[in-house]
């Protein structure tokens, strides 16, 4: 169990809720590692893998890391998130400020574009 303010550290924070078996989830996945790796000094990433036991399991989980070469920290969840947040949507995308507060929050595919801007305004939040 790990606490979320253990990993905001005082950064703004992108949570990403996903899943192996979701097409726009692996559509969107090359930006947010793109975004991972430009912005992951500044801001915490969360991507929160959407663990069912059934059709998302640990080995499906590994098996799609291994094939996308993704390298992002990612965390499992089995259904807090979406009761936290009140949605089954996946993807679902959560841009919080550095001060804790919700900034945005996206349910479905995030374009490259939305993705930046996004995390550019959690940058110039006061």
């Amino acid at each position: 169990e790990i606490l979320f303010e253990e990993i905001r550290q005082g950064k703004p924070v992108v949570i990403n809720y996903f899943a192996s078996w979701c097409p726009p989830c692996k559509e969107e996945l090359p930006h947010f590692q793109k975004a991972y790796e430009s912005y992951g000094d500044k801001i915490q990433f969360i991507f929160l893998n959407a663990m069912d036991g059934q059709r998302e399991t640990k080995a499906t989980l590994e098996k799609f890391v291994e094939q996308t070469e993704f390298t992002g920290p990612i965390f499992t969840d089995e259904g807090l998130f979406s009761y936290v947040f009140q949605t089954n949507s996946l993807p679902t995308t959560v841009f919080i400020n550095a001060d804790g507060t919700l900034a945005n929050g996206y349910l479905g595919y995030v374009s490259e574009s939305v993705l930046i801007e996004n995390l550019e305004a959690l940058l110039t939040q006061e």
